[in-house]
């Protein structure tokens, strides 16, 4: 999975695939992204002071639930399988108010920060970006957007398949930090392997 065109076509099988994982009502176990010590970087965003979140290498004992009611827990118990309400969105079509329950998809492919997102609570939203990338940069852009849709605090999931080596890193703009807009970043690792979706 280490070459350009192997994770080319990972990213690929990722990008259209992970929705459906988490949309399964099965029960994903979580790494814990943390801090990375040191002075923000300014490099990263064009002048814009960010901190690095690197994920942990070990399971955090949360676990994200996809069941019906989308959720991140810690107890042993997982609600009934159910389907999650699943909403697919163009550009022109895009949302002005979000459903509480709801899996929202943008289809677009340049869609800022997210690949999709669940609101889970009033205010409150799970949102995921797929890659395979081992670094990636949060814009301002997608929280304002959620924003503007009276979402004002984000849980942030990095989502990636299984077989990628290393642990990612993510940056988060200080601003951003200093607004508590994210009150956790985890990493999930989803088994999107070449064996298990090639045709």
């Amino acid at each position: 999975m280490d070459t350009p065109g192997c994770k080319a076509w990972t990213a690929d099988i990722l990008n259209e695939d992970y929705h459906s994982y988490l949309l399964s009502g099965e029960t994903w176990s979580l790494f814990k992204m943390k801090k990375s010590p040191g002075q923000p970087d300014m490099r990263a965003q064009k002048s814009v002071a960010t901190h690095g979140w690197k994920s942990q290498t070990t399971k955090c004992g949360s676990s994200l639930w996809t069941s019906a009611k989308m959720s991140i827990g810690t107890t042993s118990s997982q609600p009934p399988r159910q389907r999650t309400p699943y909403v697919a969105f163009e550009k022109d079509e895009e949302p002005k108010d979000l459903r509480p329950h709801v899996y929202y998809h943008p289809k677009r492919k340049n869609f800022a920060t997210f690949d999709s997102f669940y609101v889970d609570n009033p205010g409150h939203a799970l949102a995921f970006q797929a890659s395979v990338a081992q670094t990636h940069d949060v814009s301002k852009n997608g929280v304002e957007w959620l924003a503007a849709r009276g979402v004002t605090k984000i849980t942030y999931i990095y989502v990636q398949p299984t077989g990628i080596e290393g642990w990612p890193e993510i940056r988060v703009p200080v601003a951003q930090e200093k607004e508590n807009v994210f009150d956790g970043f985890y990493h999930l690792r989803l088994p999107v392997h070449e064996e298990e979706n090639h045709v």
